[in-house]
């Protein structure tokens, strides 16, 4: 049994062995496919249901955190986890983790690529894996949707700390978790109310959060999904939703009694303030900042570090000399050079929000028409071995690089599409524990966490037009459901047999 974990303050991280988010993060990697919402929906399983390395509302903080800055976000959500869970050993464990399977399967299928000129056909594997796929996003989002909309629930327990099992003993001491007391059940339910601390408002009564709120947060959901789902784009989705519920919380705490303060894990509660630091530098350093502290290492907290790349990165000299007049691909490393490919790569991951369909339309401007480095047909192929292989999409620059470059422009590209990545991260992911501190900054969080929840469900309305193609796969799809429900079986095992059934069905 592990050691209970350790109550973060002031945004340190409970500690872990790094090795074990390796080891998951490299399960994870090879199994996780159907994009970045089935790889969110198979963390959650893993890292909130099995393990207890972070509660949910702590999960839904790190997937808008994500969703807010650019670059892949299922592996930015990878190494959040991984800095939460054992730092920055942690941080580099699971983004690597996360990343290595699928660069190593597309490095394969590009020497395959090359050697034959055509794809492996994958469409059997995917006939069957698509439906689980779909039933594990869809268990998911419910689990979201109870804690995002701040539905009461009716049967509270205690959280379980690492190591417990889901059945933990009502009354044994409950270790410290993200900021919880340490007593046990029936001495937290014989506590007396203590009538100078603020009560909460009538409309909010009823758990955490009364009925009012979560129809707030619905309504506030739907909407989001609507926007969504007519073209909006979705940072002006996930951003309008944060300040319209900083205002909605802002109007209800003046127009009521204000709301208990959070805890560490963003639920409100009496919880105690946290104790100031006895270093005097370090109290200036958490007196720095508005939102309530600097990171780490007591510089200013960065929410984008991308702004020096210019719009036209690589620039023009870097391209290959008449590349762009010639219009045939260089397929060769000599032809286009490893370092202007890198720096490209860099960019892309530097300032690219969106999905898969983005990142085509941003690779074909400047590869295939301004540069001329690949054919049309080369980057659909690229982009269709990212699509089907586990992993994030990104890996896609994993097979751009091999096809330019051999091997190393293989690991230039791969090195350079997910560096930004651990860069964002590791500057935000100090600061997300003290923006839930913050009572402006926390209703922020929860808006674009309802946000971040729509646009789940607008992918997973997506994904089910591609998934459910015939009587074969709904049967599929539903099994998948019913056992998901019924049985605490591991969505890897799932995933293996959908692939299995599929492979047959074909």
């Amino acid at each position: 049994m592990s050691e209970p974990s350790v109550p973060c303050d002031a945004g340190t991280p409970p500690r872990g062995p790094w090795r074990e988010v390796a080891l998951l993060f490299l399960k994870l990697g090879t199994i996780s496919f159907g994009g970045p919402a089935a790889h969110n929906a198979l963390m959650e399983d893993e890292v909130v249901r099995r393990r207890g390395w972070l509660s949910r509302e702590r999960f839904l903080d790190l997937l808008s955190a994500a969703n807010l800055i650019p670059g892949p976000n299922s592996t930015e959500l990878a190494i959040h986890v991984g800095w939460q869970r054992a730092g920055w050993r942690g941080l580099l464990a699971g983004g690597l983790g996360f990343i290595l399977p699928a660069t190593l399967i597309v490095t394969v299928l590009a020497w395959l690529y090359t050697t034959y000129q055509k794809l492996p056909q994958l469409d059997a594997l995917l006939y069957g894996v698509k439906p689980v796929v779909l039933a594990i996003i869809v268990r998911a989002l419910l689990r979201f949707g109870h804690t995002a909309l701040k539905i009461p629930n009716p049967n509270p327990s205690p959280p379980r700390g690492r190591g417990q099992g889901e059945g933990g003993g009502s009354d044994a001491p409950t270790p410290t978790y993200l900021g919880q007391s340490s007593m046990t059940t029936a001495e937290a339910v014989a506590l007396p109310a203590d009538p100078t601390l603020p009560q909460p408002h009538p409309a909010r009564a009823g758990g955490r959060s009364g009925p009012l709120k979560s129809w707030a947060l619905g309504a506030l959901c739907l909407s989001a999904f609507v926007l969504n789902l007519i073209g909006v784009h979705e940072l002006i989705v996930l951003f309008g939703a944060g300040a319209l519920w900083m205002v909605v919380e802002r109007l209800a705490m003046q127009a009521g009694t204000p709301l208990p303060p959070r805890g560490e894990d963003g639920v409100r509660g009496n919880a105690a303030p946290p104790k100031p630091s006895a270093d005097p530098a370090a109290a200036r350093d958490t007196m720095s900042h508005p939102l309530g502290g600097r990171t780490g290492n007591g510089t200013e907290p960065t929410r984008y570090v991308c702004a020096w790349l210019p719009a036209s990165w690589p620039p023009a000299w870097a391209a290959p000399a008449g590349a762009a007049a010639a219009g045939a691909p260089a397929v060769g490393a000599a032809a286009v050079g490893l370092w202007p490919m890198f720096w490209f790569f860099v960019k892309v991951g530097s300032v690219l929000f969106g999905s898969g369909y983005v990142l085509l339309a941003f690779l074909r401007a400047d590869l295939v028409e301004r540069w001329g480095w690949l054919t049309e047909g080369q980057l659909l192929d690229a982009i269709a071995i990212g699509q089907v292989t586990p992993g994030p999409l990104f890996t896609t620059a994993t097979f751009i690089g091999y096809l330019l470059g051999g091997l190393p422009g293989a690991l230039l590209a791969t090195a350079g599409i997910f560096l930004p990545a651990f860069i964002f991260v590791g500057v935000s992911a100090p600061i997300i524990p003290r923006l839930r501190r913050s009572p402006t900054a926390a209703a922020f969080l929860d808006g674009v966490n309802v946000a971040s929840l729509a646009l789940m469900a607008v992918v997973t309305c997506y994904l089910v037009r591609t998934a459910l193609v015939d009587l074969p796969t709904c049967g599929l799809a539903l099994a998948a459901a019913l056992c998901l429900l019924r049985f605490p079986l591991n969505s890897a095992w799932l995933i293996l047999a959908g692939g299995l059934l599929g492979l047959c069905l074909a």
